[in-house]
């Protein structure tokens, strides 16, 4: 049970995986190590913390978008030590305003939907690093080629 009192049950996230067995998502969280190591667990606590129990009702709060035909946006812009913080003993999206400043973290990553709340993290990047509209439109155009794709592989897995 949360801490608002309601009971719910949290959404099977998994790393979608191409044809040639290339997890995109988890290529790029591998890919921030080093002096990125804190984006790195920053977006790893909030897909445990808050994409995993609350689905596609990120896109109600700062933390996602619906960016249309199947195709969501998860942002993360707080550290691991933030997310924790705020999201250790609930799960309300809705507060999460009451972090504080923003960090330099700007995570994206892409997901859509199949089966009975299953997340498919598709793609993900550094806004950060590559802050320009352009680069945010390839990365989306990128996600949404990958949307039909992972569903097809997805549904032929669940048969």
């Amino acid at each position: 049970m949360s801490a608002t009192g309601k009971h719910h049950e949290d959404w099977d996230v998994r790393f979608w995986r191409d044809e040639s067995g290339v997890e995109p998502v988890r290529k790029f969280l591998i890919s921030l190590g080093g002096r990125d190591e804190p984006k790195k667990l920053a977006a790893t606590t909030a897909i445990e913390r808050i994409l995993r129990p609350q689905g596609t009702d990120v896109c109600s709060s700062e933390w996602g978008k619906n960016l249309g035909g199947g195709l969501y946006e998860f942002r993360i812009r707080h550290t691991a030590e933030e997310i924790e913080r705020r999201f250790a003993a609930t799960d309300d999206v809705g507060s999460a305003s009451r972090l504080g400043p923003r960090s330099s973290i700007l995570i994206r990553i892409f997901f859509t939907t199949a089966g009975r709340r299953i997340i498919l993290l598709l793609t993900g990047y550094d806004k950060g690093t590559s802050p320009s509209s352009r680069q945010e439109q390839v990365e989306i155009q990128k996600a949404r080629r990958l949307v039909a794709r992972a569903r097809a592989s997805t549904v032929d897995a669940l048969d």
